[in-house]
């Protein structure tokens, strides 16, 4: 071999040569580059699918989570309306306890409501109190019924409770 054009002339007709003496050259260490290099893309690749299927089952998640948010918003929509539509019903109620003292005799000042109004067969009662201290029930109903505590006709009903 007289020049380095001679040697490489010389590496190209023999392959296995030029393993030996690239080993000889480069050392263990670079030799094991390559196969290091492979597993660590092996271990990225398996890394980097793990992690699209983790972001995949979080957009999942976050869409599912905005459906359930939705839903709630909904129904916090619909018991709101209804909140208002029973806070109408008392009003209307408290308006009809006027009426009802004023058939009974009764000043609207003079009934003391103490209690809160209830569900019952109809659609809702107040207990109240008269100025001699018996208790009524005012019952409240969205569909015409007998009035008052004497004969039938429309209007608001009570009864009274011992």
């Amino acid at each position: 071999v007289e020049d380095f054009q001679d040697l490489l002339k010389i590496l190209q007709q023999h392959p296995g040569w030029r393993m030996q003496l690239w080993a000889a050259l480069a050392g263990e260490e670079l030799l094991r580059l390559p196969g290091e290099f492979r597993a660590f893309r092996e271990e990225t690749e398996r890394r980097f699918g793990e992690l699209t299927e983790a972001v995949r089952q979080l957009a999942e998640a976050q869409r599912t989570a905005e459906k359930r948010a939705g839903r709630l918003a909904e129904a916090q929509a619909r018991t709101e309306e209804r909140v208002e539509e029973l806070a109408r019903a008392i009003g209307a109620l408290r308006r009809e306890v006027g009426v009802l003292a004023k058939t009974a005799g009764v000043t609207a000042d003079a009934i003391d409501i103490f209690g809160t109004p209830g569900p019952v067969a109809v659609d809702l009662a107040f207990p109240v109190r008269d100025p001699a201290g018996r208790v009524l029930t005012v019952v409240a109903a969205s569909r015409p019924v007998a009035s008052g505590i004497g004969p039938a006709g429309p209007g608001p009903r009570a009864s009274r409770r011992p």
